[in-house]
């Protein structure tokens, strides 16, 4: 698979640079849960984190 499908434009190095810190972040302070990064026209849009957690037993 190519890193480029034809018609879309890359994603600005600082943009992505920015977003993956963020994804390496988020990863690293999340117990237990979920990180959905959303991709629009090749081009990262969105990240969401939902974390779980557990009370009592």
């Amino acid at each position: 698979m190519s890193d480029m499908t034809f018609g879309t434009r890359p994603q600005p190095l600082q943009a992505l640079d920015e977003a993956m810190r963020v994804v390496r972040e988020k990863a690293g302070s999340v117990r237990f849960g979920t990180i959905t990064l959303t991709i629009h026209e090749g081009r990262l849009t969105q990240l969401e984190v939902t974390e779980k957690r557990r009370f009592g037993g």
